[in-house]
């Protein structure tokens, strides 16, 4: 935590957060920008979420193939500590997402 601290883990390809789910180091991670993944999907996000033990910021922007389930499932492991999420452009997402971030995300600070 110590290390992560102030810092994004950005990931940009794919294969970059295949080693990211396996590598202990990159997993103490609290802010993850996962903008620039082509085809980032509910079954990525799923791994995200359960792969890293806190995340506190999380980016998601341009994310066309994550719905409401996938950010339902972030939102249920991480949403009591999330407090910036960034959604803008994925356009799968719909009011049920507001629901749950109002329901989950108590200490939210920023959604765009």
């Amino acid at each position: 935590p110590g290390y992560w601290k102030g810092r994004t883990l950005k990931i940009q390809h794919r294969y970059q957060l295949n080693a990211a789910l396996r590598d202990p180091f990159l997993l103490g991670a609290t802010s993850i920008d996962l903008s620039s993944v082509e085809s980032l999907d509910d079954l990525d996000l799923k791994f995200v979420a359960e792969a890293f033990p806190a995340i506190r910021s999380i980016t998601l922007t341009g994310a066309a193939d994550i719905s409401d389930d996938g950010l339902l499932y972030l939102l249920s492991k991480h949403g009591h500590c999330l407090q910036i999420l960034r959604v803008e452009r994925c356009f799968k997402l719909t009011n049920e997402t507001m629901e749950h971030i109002s329901r989950f995300c108590r200490a939210l600070r920023r959604l765009n």
